[in-house]
C-alpha cells in the first residue's frame, strides 16, 4: 500500500505544481482582486494547528448498537462484532501542519500553492487513528476569475466492523448473533476537484455587495481492504456555488453538490428470512428459517444530492462567526432481489454547525465549534438485515488553536 500511496502523492504534487491555472480556498472572498502580484519571488507562510473535539458517535451507530457497545466495549466474542471498537464516543485530537506559498504565476498574476498533512489521534479507539495529505493550488486570472485544483489522500481509515461470514455451529438452520463473523472495514480514500470562480459583481466601498459563481467537477474513490472489495465506490462529482459579500462584515455561500458513485455488484454473506422470499438460502431442504445464511448479490452504487449554506459574520475586529447547514440525500441503485440492505434504500442526512474564531495574538487563533448531525434511512425491504447501517444521531464539540508563522 505504501508504494502506491507514494506514487499517488507524488503524482498529485506534480499536477498541483505544474498546473498554472489552479485555485485554493472555498471560503475566500468571492471578489478577490486578480491584479498581478507586486512582490518579487515567492513568499512562504507555514502554519500549525491543534484541535480537540468530543464526538459522541464516532462509528455512526444506531441508538441500540451504541448501547450494546457501551455495555460490552470490545470484549472478545466469537463474532468479533465490536473488536477494536472500545467506545461509541471519543476524544479526538487533530494536528495539522500546513505550508502556503504565494508568488507570480500565469502572466504575473498571483499563484498560490498549499500542502498540508493532518493526523487524527483517538483517545480510546486507537484503530481509527489516521492521517491524510492534501495538495492544492489557486491561479488568479483576469476579471476576478480564479481557478483551483486540489487532491487529497487518506491511505487507511477504519470505519467499523462489517459482517464477513456466518457459521451455523449448532446446525439449526438459523444464525444467532454469536454465529455471525465480523471483520474490520478499512478503506483508502482519494478525492480530487477542479473549480473555477467567476466574479459577477465586485464589492467596493461604495457598493459593498459582491457576488461570484463557482462551478466544480471532481472525482471520488473509496477502496476497501479484503474481504470487503464489494464495498468499493468511485465516480464523478460536481457542484455549483453562489458566493456573496452581503456587506464588509458578512458573507453568504449557497451550494449544490452531486455525486454518482458506482460499485461492482458482487456476492456477499447476508442474514435473510427465508419465508419472506420463499427461498432455501442455506440448502437444508427448508425455506422457513428466519435468519438463514445467504450468499447473494449486492450492489452499493448510489447517487448523492446535497444543498448547503454557510453564513460568516465578523463579530468584531478579533472574532469571526460561521454558521453552516447541509441537507444530503442518497438514493441507492441496487436492483438485486435479495439485497435488502440497498435495494430501495434512500438516506436523508441533516447537519448543522457553528464556529467562532478569535484572534488572540498575532498569528494565533482560538477556534471553538459545535455540530449536530442526524441521518434517517428508508428501505422498501427488511431494514434490519445486519444492523450495520441504520438511523443515527451524533454531536461534536471542539476547541482548537492555530499558529501562523
Amino acid at each position: 500500500m505504501l508504494p502506491r500511496l507514494f506514487r499517488l502523492t507524488s503524482a498529485a504534487l506534480a499536477v498541483a505544481i505544474a498546473a498554472p491555472s489552479i485555485a485554493l480556498s472555498q471560503v475566500a472572498a468571492p471578489v478577490q482582486s486578480s491584479a498581478p502580484a507586486t512582490a518579487k519571488g515567492w513568499r512562504a507562510a507555514p502554519s500549525f494547528s491543534v484541535e480537540t473535539e468530543y464526538d459522541d458517535n464516532v462509528f455512526l451507530l444506531s441508538p441500540g448498537k451504541r448501547d450494546d457497545l457501551d455495555a460490552t466495549g470490545d470484549v472478545t466474542s466469537p463474532s468479533r462484532r465490536f473488536a477494536n471498537m472500545k467506545s461509541p464516543g471519543d476524544l479526538v485530537s487533530t494536528m495539522e501542519a500546513r505550508l502556503d506559498l504565494k508568488g507570480p504565476g500565469l502572466r504575473g498574476r498571483t499563484l498560490e500553492l498549499r500542502g498540508d498533512v493532518r493526523y487524527e489521534l483517538y483517545a480510546r479507539n486507537a484503530e481509527r487513528q489516521n492521517f491524510s495529505v492534501e495538495l492544492a493550488a489557486e491561479q488568479a486570472l483576469r476579471h476576478g476569475k480564479q481557478v483551483r485544483l486540489q487532491a487529497s489522500v487518506t491511505p487507511s481509515y477504519f470505519a467499523k466492523n462489517y459482517l464477513a461470514d456466518a457459521v451455523d455451529s449448532d446446525a439449526d438452520g438459523s444464525i444467532a448473533p454469536d454465529e455471525r463473523v465480523y471483520e474490520a472495514g478499512t478503506y483508502q480514500e482519494i478525492e480530487g476537484e477542479l473549480d473555477v470562480r467567476f466574479r459577477l459583481l465586485e464589492s467596493t466601498k461604495k457598493h459593498p455587495f459582491g457576488a461570484a459563481i463557482q462551478p466544480s467537477v471532481g472525482f471520488y474513490s473509496r477502496s476497501y481492504e479484503a474481504p470487503f472489495s464489494g464495498r468499493d465506490l468511485s465516480g464523478p462529482t460536481a457542484g455549483l456555488k453562489l458566493l456573496m459579500d452581503i456587506n464588509p462584515r458578512m458573507g453568504l455561500s449557497v451550494g449544490y453538490g452531486f455525486a454518482s458513485l458506482s460499485a461492482t455488484p458482487s456476492r456477499q454473506v447476508m442474514i435473510l428470512d427465508e419465508a419472506a422470499f420463499g427461498e432455501d438460502f442455506n440448502g437444508n431442504g427448508s425455506a422457513s428459517d428466519p435468519a438463514a445464511r445467504a450468499f447473494e448479490m449486492a450492489d452499493r452504487s448510489r447517487t448523492e444530492h446535497s444543498i448547503a449554506a454557510s453564513l460568516r459574520y465578523e463579530v468584531g475586529k478579533r472574532a469571526d462567526l460561521e454558521i453552516d447547514a447541509e441537507h444530503r440525500r442518497r438514493s441507492f441503485d441496487s436492483n438485486q432481489p435479495f439485497d435488502v440492505a440497498n435495494n430501495g434504500r434512500t438516506d436523508s442526512r441533516n447537519t448543522f454547525g457553528a464556529e467562532l474564531a478569535l484572534k488572540v495574538a498575532r498569528g494565533v487563533r482560538l477556534v471553538a465549534g459545535a455540530e449536530i448531525r442526524s441521518q434517517r434511512l428508508s428501505r422498501d425491504n427488511d431494514p434490519d438485515s445486519t444492523g450495520e447501517i441504520a438511523d443515527y444521531d451524533k454531536h461534536r464539540t471542539r476547541l482548537g488553536l492555530s499558529y501562523r508563522f
